[in-house]
């Protein structure tokens, strides 16, 4: 399913990596949290609600390969 679109963008700092928080919204009126690398450009994880900096600094260490 393709999100209908993005409501906002958000970035944050995580243990010295910037990490971009994007807020999709979906047809069914649902929506979730796409977590980007930023300097990596890759996606860390995506996630049904706001996440805290607890769960983006998991979702950044398994994204390195040290969970």
């Amino acid at each position: 399913m393709t999100p209908k679109g993005a409501s906002f963008k958000e970035t944050r700092i995580i243990d010295g990596v910037e990490i971009e928080i994007v807020e999709l919204y979906w047809a069914n009126g649902s929506r979730s949290f796409e977590c980007i690398h930023v300097e990596g450009e890759a996606m860390i994880g995506i996630v049904d609600d706001m996440p805290t900096n607890t769960l983006l600094l998991e979702l950044l260490q398994a994204y390195r390969g040290r969970s």
